[in-house]
């Protein structure tokens, strides 16, 4: 494996995310979202983590968001990151998703509505549950999988299997995580090469198995992990450090992967509703539109016009922004600018020039999301 390699863990709301990936991107979704599961009411599915498992006792995890929602409001949500997530994804990627019975249909039914194409249903069997007299044992879960049209026989990947049989892993660091062997088994169904997006990345399972079958195949598989909840840096990134660099003592130690990857926090959301958080610091935004952007980390230009974020694969951005007046993209703020390149995106509140002339001039408006009639 290449240790050169770079890989992506972003803190931050996968909706707000994924809507910035550029089309084509990705070659396989593969994630375990929040079931929104736990509960038989809705008083019950209110109780925080703790308490709604509270079986688990003191191994009871950290609180996480979206178990809360009810049915139609979860399906729809599902919806949505689904459809971001294909919109992101290349033609024919495949997509993996996590669910248990409760959710099976709703899931169905979001990954159909967001636009891929429903494949079928695997199973993973985790052999131990709760016996319950004259009930069947609630003892698996489910992958509901699919492709936005065909997906080539010519993909030089293997034919997995239908059911899984792993228990649920020992000494869990997250309420949901997934067996290791299992996930490296679900990984199987992307190429050696391809760029892997898991929107909710939990404890990091998904890029653990990322990593070993790098390791394992010789394979190039990227990934970016998405997750929004505080112990994204604490654990998830905690977890694939230790897989790179390697982990465990004596006849217990296991050797890295070699590798490094980025790790970026959005913070608080950049909108509200439709409009520009003004309680997020421009430094941060322009951190944001950047990454949005490029898809790099940002550093700040020295010197020179005070709007330009940077210039990448030869495009050059700028970011108009004033908290207290409203800004115009006119031939006035044309006249300051004296970085080169082939073309240039500048985000303004407002644009004086049409399209056809900036056209001309390789310019592309953005406006930003605010109420400028509050200025």
């Amino acid at each position: 494996m290449n240790d050169n390699q770079k890989w992506e863990i972003i803190q931050g709301d996968a909706l707000k995310v994924l809507s910035g990936f550029a089309p084509n991107t990705f070659d396989a979704v593969i994630t375990d979202p929040p079931y929104a599961s736990g509960g038989r009411t809705q008083s019950e599915k209110n109780k925080s983590t703790a308490r709604k498992y509270s079986s688990m006792g003191e191994n009871a995890p950290p609180p996480f968001d979206g178990d809360a929602k009810d049915q139609r409001s979860w399906t729809r949500w599902a919806a949505e990151w689904l459809y971001e997530a294909r919109k992101a994804s290349k033609l024919g990627a495949p997509v993996c998703m996590f669910i248990d019975w409760r959710q099976l249909p709703a899931a169905t039914d979001a990954l159909q509505w967001a636009g891929w194409i429903w494949r079928g249903t695997a199973v993973w069997d985790k052999g131990n549950s709760r016996p319950q007299k004259g009930r069947f044992r609630q003892q698996a879960e489910y992958i509901v999988w699919g492709s936005n049209g065909d997906m080539p026989i010519s993909r030089p990947v293997p034919c997995l299997p239908g059911v899984f049989k792993y228990g649920n892993p020992q000494n869990r660091i997250h309420l949901t995580e997934k067996p290791l062997q299992l996930m490296r088994d679900i990984v199987k169904i992307t190429e050696p090469g391809g760029h892997i997006l898991d929107p909710f990345a939990g404890s990091g399972t998904t890029a653990h198995a990322v990593l070993n079958m790098n390791k394992a195949d010789g394979g190039h598989r990227k990934f970016i992990l998405v997750e929004m909840m505080d112990y994204a840096d604490s654990i998830t990134a905690e977890r694939v450090k230790r897989v790179i660099r390697g982990y465990g003592e004596g006849k217990n130690a296991v050797e890295g992967t070699g590798g490094n990857f980025s790790f970026y926090d959005l913070g608080e959301p950049l909108l509200v509703g439709d409009c520009l958080n003004e309680a997020v610091a421009p430094e941060k935004i322009r951190e944001y539109i950047w990454f949005m952007e490029t898809k790099q980390p940002y550093a700040p230009p020295s010197g020179g016009n005070p709007y330009y974020l940077g210039k990448h694969n030869s495009t050059g951005y700028y970011f108009y922004y004033e908290p207290q007046r409203v800004t115009v993209l006119d031939y006035a703020f044309l006249s300051t600018i004296t970085e080169k390149a082939d073309g240039t995106v500048i985000y303004a509140d407002r644009c004086s020039i049409s399209e056809d002339k900036l056209a001309k001039m390789s310019v592309t408006f953005k406006k930003i999301p605010r109420d400028i009639s509050k200025l």
